[in-house]
């Protein structure tokens, strides 16, 4: 809470904090972090020791291209910005992850009730691959980053995906969103960001859209 009021206060950009020591092998993050996490209206950066010289360090950003608001589609130009700031201080490759799927996929394999021909979902699945991955190379593009990039464009739930791919690809530094949306006091990481919060064991940059307000007087 005095961190928060602090930054109410003194109207900090960012607040940097060594994270909380977790068990052994453990991952995620502790509960004053993830209150900051929730609560902090700026962005914050939760640093986990590493042995990694700094020019070998490898950063990621989460981004989804699918936004609804002027306020996500803002903040995902931000999220790409920033980590690119980040990576060229690094090992200067960006890695790029992005999960997508079809929202009737899960739905249609669990209901045998509904019959729609097995091309027919291929043909359906395909066309909300090709739509994602082109409103994601929009967005990369609109933000005008440059340098290596590596996207990773990844098939199914981001809960499960995106904590793997950060693990195979070794990431040291993850910056990602954590609210989805804008001007309810108190409503900030939503399920999914939640779970993939949980299940990461590198440093972690979370950014919040514009217009966030914090539950903190």
């Amino acid at each position: 809470m005095c961190i928060i009021r602090h930054v109410l206060n003194h109207h900090n950009d960012l607040v940097i904090k060594e994270a909380e020591p977790v068990s052994e092998d453990g991952d995620g993050f502790k509960a004053i972090d993830m209150t900051l996490l929730r609560k902090c209206p700026s962005p914050v950066w939760l640093h986990k020791p590493t042995s990694k010289p700094k020019n070998k360090r490898r950063v990621a950003v989460a981004i989804d291209p699918a936004t609804s608001t002027n306020e996500q589609h803002a903040l995902a130009l931000r999220l790409l910005e920033l980590s690119r700031s980040i990576a060229d201080s690094c090992d200067s490759r960006l890695h790029v992850i992005s999960c997508w799927q079809h929202y009737m996929e899960n739905y249609l394999d669990r209901n045998i009730w509904i019959k729609i021909e097995h091309e027919d979902v291929a043909k359906e699945v395909e066309s909300e691959r090709v739509r994602h991955q082109e409103a994601l190379n929009a967005l990369i593009d609109e933000s005008q980053i440059h340098g290596d990039t590596v996207i990773h464009h990844l098939h199914g739930k981001a809960d499960d995906l995106l904590p793997k791919c950060v693990q195979e690809q070794d990431i040291d530094v993850l910056v990602m969103g954590t609210v989805a949306r804008t001007g309810i006091s108190g409503f900030v990481i939503g399920n999914t960001a939640e779970n993939v919060l949980q299940s990461i064991n590198c440093s972690l940059v979370a950014l919040k859209p514009a217009g966030f307000k914090t539950p903190i007087e």
